[in-house]
């Protein structure tokens, strides 16, 4: 599956009226920036799009937030009254059915792609987008901007969302709009650190506010933390090294970050509380309806119910909540054997991401070694790439290319050895290697591989071939 954002990240930290960055989630390393990426340029651009209101804002990742909203969520001492989003921030009813936002199109660049992001946010709420006319007093208007971003929730007048280029996919617009109605990062969560590790050491300093945390609201509304959340953050987002900067707790989760193509049934879930649809459904209803578990009314007054739970309340358990997005590629090894990538020696399949989980028994250590490994690379960034986790279970070397050579190895530190494979192309033949088992008390080092972890014998016989060939010149 396609990654959720592709978007223009500036390199360095912009200044308006107040310190900015624009864009969000691309690789440091990999800039495709429509523009000339400088405070200057940005200025005129936003000046010449009409972004006044862009004045007093301070900017996270790709979010535009007001500074008194910014010190209320994450820069002060107040507790607020409420979850959630301060209530003025969003976006009243009209009548007595759900909320309508009025929109515009300052550039009909992807128009049918932005519009089949906001019907997506009308199927699964009681939300309504309907064109901008003379008597709105608040719109949102879709810009070609630098890459994506948007204000967060219901702004004074009228408001831009930015889809620029590589911003045009369902999931990209989706998430920009979830911004628009109130919806900032998951990882923002005041309960993210139950869920989440954030890798400090691999974000530059001037994207750390991009990691902030909200520690004075409650904003998740008793709605469960979500890895598959359009709003997440992907694993390597700002990242200066190709390393992660955000790891699920659990590492078998790490690939559902930034995967999304669709609104989760959290995030359903939570902008249906969030503007009071389920409670306008069940008034319609006519008599209660009560679901079990994370189910919720929905308009057609049956339950609408999480994955892992079925049935007309949704009190059968089918599985876990994240059971049908976990890949079936992923697996335990618990005894010395050898394993392959996907599909090996053919092409891994687009878009495939496995967890590899190397468990020793007890009073061992695991020893993965490499027969042979190869995956597409680009000259400045691993798009698709093996992050091999041996020594700290949420931040691990990322290999891609020829990175690992043959005979390589990697010993864990502890029981567990964790193996994330992670592809975007279709250009990747991947890996075969092999699990063995040590004693804890005596593990052996790592094997470096290539030719200095051959046998001399055999290093002879490659020192005679090459001589061979350059006295054939001759």
């Amino acid at each position: 599956m396609a990654r959720l954002l592709s978007t223009c990240l500036l390199p360095s930290l912009l200044v308006l009226s107040t310190s900015i960055t624009l864009g969000h989630a691309k690789p440091l390393t990999s800039q495709e920036d429509e523009f000339e990426a400088s405070p200057d340029s940005l200025k005129r651009f936003l000046h010449s799009a009409g972004l006044a209101e862009a004045e007093g804002m301070v900017v996270m990742g790709d979010m535009l937030v007001p500074r008194n909203l910014y010190q209320l969520h994450f820069n002060s001492s107040y507790v607020a009254p409420r979850k959630g989003i301060i209530d003025n921030l969003l976006w009243p009813s009209e009548g007595g059915g759900g909320p309508v936002i009025p929109y515009e199109f300052a550039d009909e660049r992807y128009r049918s792609e932005i519009e089949a992001g906001l019907r997506h946010w009308e199927q699964h709420t009681c939300l309504t987008f309907r064109p901008k006319t003379d008597v709105d007093t608040n719109w949102l208007t879709f810009i070609h901007g630098y890459g994506c971003w948007s204000y967060i929730g219901r702004q004074v007048n009228g408001q831009s969302v930015s889809i620029g280029t590589g911003c045009q996919s369902l999931g990209t617009v989706v998430h920009e709009v979830g911004h628009a109605i109130g919806l900032f990062h998951e990882q923002m969560r005041s309960d993210r650190d139950d869920y989440v590790v954030i890798n400090w050491k691999n974000i530059p300093s001037e994207y750390e506010s991009n990691f902030a945390k909200s520690t004075k609201f409650e904003n998740n509304r008793s709605v469960p933390y979500d890895y598959t959340s359009i709003m997440h953050y992907g694993g390597r987002d700002f990242s200066s090294s190709g390393r992660a900067t955000v790891a699920a707790k659990d590492p078998e989760h790490q690939g559902l970050l930034d995967r999304s193509q669709e609104l989760s049934h959290r995030d359903k879930h939570l902008v249906n509380i969030m503007y009071r649809c389920i409670d306008r459904w069940q008034a319609a209803c006519g008599s209660a309806v009560t679901c079990e578990g994370e189910g919720y009314v929905g308009r057609d007054c049956t339950c609408v119910c999480p994955p892992g739970r079925d049935g007309d309340r949704c009190e059968v358990i089918t599985g876990d909540y994240y059971a049908d997005s976990l890949p079936a590629c992923s697996r335990t090894i618990t005894t010395e054997t050898n394993f392959t990538s996907p599909n090996y020696p053919g092409k891994i399949p687009l878009d495939a991401w496995c967890v590899y989980k190397v468990e020793a028994p007890d009073g061992q250590v695991p020893e993965v070694i490499f027969h042979s490994f190869s995956f597409h690379s680009s000259s400045n960034w691993c798009w698709d790439f093996l992050d091999v986790r041996d020594t700290d279970m949420h931040d691990g070397e990322v290999f891609c290319g020829s990175g690992i050579k043959e005979g390589q190895s990697f010993v864990g530190a502890s029981r567990h050895l964790y193996l994330y494979l992670d592809v975007s192309t279709t250009s990747s033949q991947g890996f075969q290697a092999e699990v063995v088992f040590h004693d804890a008390s005596n593990p052996p080092e790592p094997k470096k591989g290539g030719v200095s972890g051959l046998t001399p014998s055999i290093v002879a016989v490659l020192v005679a071939f090459l001589v061979a060939q350059v006295f054939e010149r001759f």
